[in-house]
């Protein structure tokens, strides 16, 4: 592009040659005084245009072909003040008249005297001389200038314009539209629609603006008005349809939105029990509004009360509360009775604001009614409960404590507290592990855990506690995740129940249930509960350990002779015996009479045999002249690992060593069959 010059042209082609040809013309001295710039389609060029127009835009048509011709149309149904010249390789007239039918103002054949300097110069100033007469060229400005969408079509429907703010509109750029038919800017299902619409307008009618939904190119929905012109020529035949377009989206939406505020606020209003009002203090004229009619159960038609009327109608000893709020000269905010009539007082909360006037004179005091008898009623109803609530939790018989999140007690009862034999102050604040006993401080991380994570809503147990004169309490403890609405924890609450003389009562249960009462050592039952329990772990870890059953000999002659009593304490001393002689993991027990049974879970056969040996001779030297007569089975001898296997194969140990004199003890070897034992 040259320097400062008097004439822009716009050069549009793809060929060097005929670019270099123009500008090697536009150059020239003859020519006269021309900048010009180069574009290679006729997109770029309506770039450029729109950035700095030319007043002359010359496009090369090639031989008139259909795109160079579109090429032509597009620029003239696009670009603003630029006469368009067309430069083609054909002599033909037909072309000549297509380029003038597409908006060219002239046409020029290359390689001929119409692209000479001084020739084309001439042509240029021609055209420009043309285009300022041309009534088309204003009419191509206010469409491309318009913020509306503009397009026109010709009868075969086919786009003929289409203005930057169809662009903006549509998503479809002008080169992409122009010469396409009209039915690409519409979506599926709307084609019918928009035939019927715009035959309207070829057939004459001017159509006024009305409103339809769109789906545009990149998906939006919008509501668009449409309005429709026809085109006339010369003859007053229609040429033309003209349709122009504006997204009334936001103005539709804005409009119903204001429709949909108002109707919730009437909604609102109603549902809330609440009514606004205003009072002019210049001219004391009240509005109010349908809500706060009903609240007063006041007739619309009788219009707003006075400010006198309704101060009349206020409970006499919240009258002078009303006067003062409503003659300040700022906002308020207060609750007063309102005598309705002698069966409906009610409570209504008023929040007013006083808004001044910008001269200075009295301004307008703006406000809100709400009724709130019955959250009034229902507020004082909570308070009983929670005060009866509280009530039963101070003065409930069991202990109670309501712990953070952490476990530490935040309010706890009287009961808890003569529980622990602790004031309340020595409680609060502490963590609840202070008091638990020792042995059961493990259990409460993992309860805390499952609380809080939610696998556990509530968890019931046992545990111990430590009094403040340092003896156990044995405890019932219920604890409770409490959670807001949401879901999410609040605190605990905790029932702690002193069960101390229950659990003793039971203990003393569970040892008659399981002890001999007259040696104390355990029963046949709870024997064979022992040793079941035994075989279970060796045959998972491996067998081990021996079973010793044994029996005193001629009992029936001790007892006969020295009496039941002497018997008993004879019983006695083999059980002390049995206690002082074993070890910690033994187990004994007394199946019955004078028959008891050792269970050895460690123990080889060397060891049981001492372990014999040694009861054998504690025997023997008891008053009473008995003897002992003991069966052995080492567990890893047998092939059946059952409770009754175990003490069958003793007591056939048992029997051998009655049935080789007594007085011994006998180790049970795998036999091919069973022995019955005999009686003493």
């Amino acid at each position: 592009m040259s320097g400062g010059t008097d004439i822009r042209v716009l050069v549009v082609s793809t060929a060097p040659a005929v670019v270099r040809e123009l500008c090697d013309a536009l150059s020239s001295g003859a020519a006269g005084a021309f900048s010009f710039e180069v574009c290679e389609s006729a997109r770029d060029a309506i770039s450029a245009l729109r950035r700095l127009p030319s007043e002359v835009t010359l496009v090369d048509i090639g031989d008139g072909d259909e795109t160079g011709l579109q090429e032509l149309q597009l620029l003239a149904s696009t670009t603003v003040d630029s006469a368009l010249i067309a430069v083609t390789t054909s002599a033909d007239e037909a072309v000549a008249a297509l380029a003038f039918r597409h908006g060219a103002q002239d046409c020029l054949i290359r390689g001929s005297d119409d692209t000479a300097p001084s020739r084309l110069a001439r042509a240029i100033r021609h055209a420009l001389a043309r285009c300022a007469y041309d009534g088309s060229r204003p009419l191509a400005t206010m469409i491309e200038l318009s913020s509306d969408a503009i397009l026109t079509m010709n009868r075969e429907r086919v786009i003929t314009r289409f203005n930057g703010a169809a662009e903006k509109l549509y998503g479809w750029r002008a080169h992409e539209a122009l010469g396409k038919p009209a039915r690409m800017l519409i979506p599926e299902g709307g084609h019918s629609a928009q035939a019927a619409f715009v035959d309207r307008v070829f057939n004459g009618e001017s159509i006024d603006a009305f409103q339809a939904p769109r789906t545009m190119r990149d998906g939006r929905k919008v509501i668009m008005s449409m309005s429709g012109s026809p085109i006339v020529d010369a003859m007053g035949d229609v040429v033309e349809a003209c349709l122009i377009i504006r997204d009334v989206t936001e103005e539709v939406t804005a409009g119903l939105r204001l429709a949909e505020q108002q109707h919730l606020l009437e909604s609102s209003q109603a549902a809330g029990r609440l009514g606004s009002w205003a009072v002019d203090r210049m001219t004391g004229r009240m509005e109010w509004s349908t809500e706060h009619y009903r609240l007063l159960k006041r007739d619309p038609t009788l219009g707003p009360a006075t400010v006198e009327e309704l101060i009349a109608m206020v409970h006499p000893d919240d009258q002078e509360l009303v006067r003062a709020s409503l003659n300040q000269q700022e906002g308020f905010s207060f609750e007063a009775r309102l005598i309705v009539d002698p069966e409906d007082v009610r409570i209504l909360q008023v929040r007013g604001e006083y808004v001044p006037r910008d001269d200075g004179s009295p301004g307008k005091l703006l406000g809100i009614t709400q009724d709130v008898t019955k959250e009034r009623a229902a507020l004082a109803a909570r308070q009983r409960v929670e005060e009866q609530l509280q009530r039963s939790f101070e003065e409930a018989l069991i202990g109670m404590v309501i712990l953070d999140l952490d476990g530490v007690p935040v309010y706890v009862n009287n009961a808890l507290c003569e529980i622990l034999g602790m004031t309340e102050a020595e409680i609060l604040g502490h963590d609840f592990q202070e008091f638990t006993h020792p042995d059961d401080l493990g259990d409460d991380v993992p309860v805390m855990e499952a609380l809080l994570s939610g696998a556990q809503k509530h968890h019931v147990r046992e545990k111990r506690y430590i009094h403040a004169d340092g003896h156990t309490i044995w405890a019932e403890v219920a604890v409770s995740l409490i959670t807001n609405p949401d879901g999410l924890p609040l605190h605990l609450v905790g029932q702690i129940q002193d069960i101390t003389e229950r659990h003793a009562l039971v203990e003393q249960l569970r040892q008659m249930a399981d002890h001999d009462p007259l040696t104390g050592l355990l029963n046949r039952r709870a024997f064979g509960r022992e040793l079941s329990s035994h075989l279970t772990r060796t045959e998972r870890y491996g067998v081990t350990g021996a079973v010793l059953m044994f029996d005193l000999d001629n009992f029936k002659l001790h007892n006969d002779t020295n009496g039941h009593s002497a018997g008993d304490q004879l019983l006695i001393a083999i059980a002390n015996h049995l206690r002082g002689r074993l070890r910690a993991s033994d187990v004994t027990g007394r199946l019955g009479g004078d028959e008891f049974a050792t269970l050895l879970p460690n123990a080889d056969a060397a060891h049981a045999r001492l372990v014999g040996e040694s009861l054998l001779d504690h025997v023997r030297q008891a008053d009473g002249g008995v003897t002992a007569s003991i069966g052995l089975v080492c567990l890893d001898r047998l092939a059946e690992l059952t409770p009754e296997a175990a003490l069958r194969a003793a007591d056939e140990a048992l029997y051998e060593a009655k049935r080789a004199g007594r007085d011994r003890l006998v180790e049970w070897v795998p036999t091919a069959g069973s022995l019955i034992p005999a009686s003493d």
